[in-house]
């Protein structure tokens, strides 16, 4: 009888009695452990309306956003029957009165002072809303800032401050530049430096705010002109002794009056 056969022949039937049964050691590995989401703590004083979180997003990644912690407004009684703001209030923020449809908060849907948030550096960047809690997917990729939905005015006079904490619970793809739809192409000379210097509304002579600006036309101001001829557009009066004889001429005529002035806005200060 050979020894060493017997003893090779033993081992080896222990080692596949344990490989069969889970038993053995060799059969023993370390579960798969999944990592931990990335996770990251931002403070928003009250006086600030966007706090810049240092986080650089791929399109597609997933967020989950918890909030904490409360803010207060002063008391405001210069609209006659307007329901007190003062106290303290959460990260939802206060329900929206008549009064606030004369403001432009980044989110129209969102509480007044509520917690929310952007991707991009400009302002023409969609705001979206927080709150207490909200998942949510990054469309583009971007740097992710987060605010409070208040204008200056209300931002200057506000106590107290919000607790944010950020959960990136999918990293998103590193290919995509937009979630949802094809790469942009890119244009020389569109730079996203070029893009955060436009304002993001047009204002009046006396600088009050307008229209959003939600178009860019890239051309020459020949080539622009042809593209609105083109589609219909027409060149409106500009003198209002013109505009009041062509009005009268259209009533007259039963026409529709299709060069009606329009009122004067402006993108850029330096045009006025």
């Amino acid at each position: 009888m050979n020894i060493n056969k017997i003893t090779i022949s033993f081992t080896l039937a222990v080692l596949l009695w344990g490989v069969g049964t889970g038993t053995g050691r060799a059969a023993q590995s370390a579960p798969a452990k999944a990592s931990a989401p990335r996770s990251y703590e931002i403070d928003v004083p009250g006086k600030q309306q966007w706090v810049d979180t240092k986080i650089d997003l791929r399109g597609g990644a997933k967020l989950r956003f918890t909030a904490t912690g409360k803010m207060t407004y002063p008391t405001d009684t210069s609209y006659q029957g307007k329901m007190s703001t003062s106290g303290s209030f959460g990260p939802a923020g206060l329900p929206r009165g008549y009064a606030d449809l004369i403001h432009q908060y980044a989110v129209g849907d969102a509480g007044h002072g509520a917690v929310i948030g952007r991707i991009g550096t400009g302002d023409y960047a969609q705001a979206f809303q927080i709150g207490e809690s909200k998942e949510y997917v990054v469309p583009v990729a971007g740097r992710l800032y987060v605010g409070i939905n208040q204008s200056m005015s209300d931002a200057s006079k506000a106590d107290g401050s919000f607790h944010v904490k950020i959960e990136v619970l999918d990293e998103g793809s590193a290919t995509a530049a937009n979630a949802g739809g094809p790469a942009e192409t890119r244009i020389p000379g569109i730079t996203p430096q070029l893009l955060n210097n436009i304002p993001r509304r047009v204002s009046d002579p006396q600088g009050r705010p307008g229209d959003m600006v939600n178009v860019l036309i890239v051309g020459t101001q020949d080539q622009v002109v042809q593209a609105f001829t083109t589609g219909g557009w027409v060149q409106v009066d500009k003198s209002v002794e013109g505009s009041v004889l062509n009005a009268v001429l259209e009533t007259v005529e039963k026409k529709d009056y299709l060069t009606m002035p329009m009122s004067t806005l402006y993108l850029f200060t330096l045009n006025r």
